[in-house]
């Protein structure tokens, strides 16, 4: 066989195993290429039938048909709930822009808020690392009670002043978030600096 014949040979063995992904249940974990996917979300996949029903009760919460999916939000509704201070006022703009509520918008806003602590005045930083927890929590409530009240129940109890334990649980939570990073992004200073002076103790050395 060619040098030639040998390269064929291996593109297409690679494109072969392009074409055939490594698939996981998303009920036991279990890895294989032959699953079943979920026909109405089209997103997760099953083993076997017997996984497929047993994690139905959990999925069902999940699973949305394509066409059914929320919208992404939009730049300026993201921006505008980052510009909300108060509570009151996040409660108000989610519900008018609850496309802001969903996993992907709540880890962007967390790694937007880390590079605002490492570049901009902490309190700018502070209000996207808080407005982040707030939409994870949403999500956490969403998931538990099957998609209802997840607005509503989150800010009747952070705005109860007779009840002020879950907000001030709420606050100290992502306040002791934003100082460990704080204090992380110290000690990656402090390192970096170490570093450099070591290096240009070497280069004067040599």
């Amino acid at each position: 066989m060619s040098e030639t014949d040998n390269n064929t040979t291996t593109e297409s063995t690679e494109i072969e195993e392009e074409a055939t992904p490594i698939l996981e249940c998303h009920k036991c974990n279990k890895t294989g290429t032959d699953f079943a996917r979920c026909s109405r979300c089209k997103e997760v996949f099953y083993c076997s039938r017997t996984c497929q029903a047993s994690d139905w009760a959990k999925h069902k919460v999940e699973c949305i048909r394509p066409e059914d999916r929320p919208r992404p939000p939009t730049e300026e509704e993201v921006v505008g709930f980052v510009e909300c201070a108060s509570y009151e006022e996040c409660r108000d703009w989610l519900a008018k822009h609850p496309a802001i509520i969903n996993k992907a918008t709540s880890d962007e806003m967390f790694q937007k808020g880390y590079l605002a602590l490492k570049t901009h005045p902490v309190e700018i930083g502070s209000r996207f690392i808080r407005n982040a927890q707030i939409l994870q929590y949403l999500l956490d409530i969403r998931k538990a009670s099957g998609g209802q009240q997840d607005i509503t129940l989150f800010f009747s109890r952070i705005l109860d002043s007779s009840n002020p334990e879950y907000k001030n649980s709420f606050n100290k939570e992502w306040q002791d978030l934003v100082k460990r990073i704080i204090a992380r992004l110290k000690e990656k200073e402090k390192e970096e600096a170490q570093k450099k002076e070591t290096t240009d103790q070497t280069e004067q050395t040599a």
